[in-house]
């Protein structure tokens, strides 16, 4: 479960999987291909859609930095990035004001992304 994001901390994916395999086939229906294409098609995207989530935060953006966020919790969920998928979700939490709080929970969808990726380069 995360920490959630009105503690004004970023929030931790402790006891969420990095992957979880069978949220991504029932995603699917157990299509291994779709998976495998949603997969790609997510590594592909999120760097984007962080970034973006970054320069809405610059420019006080509340509203895009928060669509951002739940662009990345569907995104991870739907390949069962699980950690990554919950704590972009923190991003629709964060209070519009608090800059601070959204780039260090950003910081961490990050974080819990590169450790997706290195699950599939390892």
């Amino acid at each position: 479960m995360t920490k959630p994001a009105n503690n004004n901390e970023p929030p931790t994916t402790n006891s969420l999987p990095v992957f979880d395999e069978t949220a991504a086939l029932e995603t699917t229906g157990g299509d291994v291909e779709l998976v495998d294409l949603l997969r790609e098609t997510c590594l592909r995207e999120a760097p984007n859609i962080i970034a973006q989530a970054k320069a809405a935060v610059a420019q006080q953006d509340w509203k895009t930095a928060r669509r951002s966020g739940h662009s990345l919790r569907s995104s991870f969920g739907a390949v069962g990035a699980m950690a990554a998928s919950a704590i972009s979700g923190e991003l629709e939490m964060v209070a519009e004001d608090d800059a601070s709080l959204f780039l260090d929970t950003i910081e961490s969808v990050e974080l819990a992304f590169q450790q997706f990726i290195d699950r599939f380069n390892s």
